[in-house]
């Protein structure tokens, strides 16, 4: 019985759509919350095929992609992306030519097809190499002559994100006009006790430490944000201890 993974930023919708998977006849298994170790889980017992559901949170599913595609043991591993916004969908295939691209209505086909195909090498397209290749700061988005306000930032940070643009400003007082926010929390507590100023005015990442180090989660920090207000729509590595969730006013 083929395997499947399922990536959907939702849980009651992604446990819908596996069910109609499975009345395919195929094994599903779901990925909703996303976690520092998701590319060891999967390179431990990896799938026929990835499905990666593009209608909530794509920068989440395009960062999955892209983790697939950069691992040896996966990269050859078919992905299928369903859905999503168009235009934000074709700037995925920009850098992953090679993924199939279809909708949830078309899906027992598309899959069928992708399973009965002989897998091919991958090789490197321009776009993923320059993915990769990407500085700190350009992923983070400090851009030239901003202004971004830092909370707790710790001494690595600024070896990880260096060279900046010129005339960035790191600014500490939060009432302060700011381009940016990067708070990094490393428990539950530090993002109570920031949080409250800087739900407004410009966008914010929120970093965290990677795996299970503290109490504090993706989940729990995306819950907090959603009920101050904000909401995600981009995650970023930072570096070997530190990943980040980008936030922003919910419109």
């Amino acid at each position: 019985m083929p395997r499947l993974l399922l990536v959907h930023w939702n849980e009651s919708d992604s446990e819908e759509l596996a069910a109609q998977l499975r009345t395919y006849g195929w094994d599903v298994t779901r990925l909703y919350v996303a976690s520092s170790g998701i590319m060891r889980d999967l390179r431990a017992s990896p799938p026929d095929a990835f499905l990666i559901h593009l209608g909530r949170l794509p920068s989440h599913g395009r960062e999955v992609a892209m983790g697939i595609r950069g691992s040896r043991l996966l990269r050859e591993i078919p992905i299928i992306f369903v859905d999503g916004d168009p235009a934000k969908v074709a700037l995925i295939e920009q850098r992953l030519p090679d993924a199939t691209y279809t909708t949830w209505s078309k899906i027992k086909s598309a899959v069928t097809k992708v399973l009965k195909t002989p897998r091919k090498p991958v090789i490197a397209t321009k776009g993923l190499l320059d993915y990769s290749t990407t500085p700190l700061h350009k992923k983070l988005g400090i851009k030239e002559n901003s202004r971004v306000l830092l909370i707790d930032a710790p001494r690595t940070f600024f070896q990880a994100v260096d060279p900046v643009p010129p005339g960035v400003e790191w600014i500490e007082d939060v009432h302060a006009p700011r381009n940016l926010a990067i708070l990094f929390a490393e428990t539950r507590s530090d993002i109570h006790a920031h949080l409250d100023p800087l739900t407004t005015g410009s966008p914010l990442w929120i970093a965290y430490p990677k795996g299970n180090v503290s109490d504090l989660t993706q989940f729990y920090v995306r819950e907090i944000c959603l009920t101050a207000g904000l909401v995600d729509y981009k995650v970023c590595s930072i570096d070997s201890k530190w990943t980040g969730l980008l936030f922003k006013v919910r419109s």
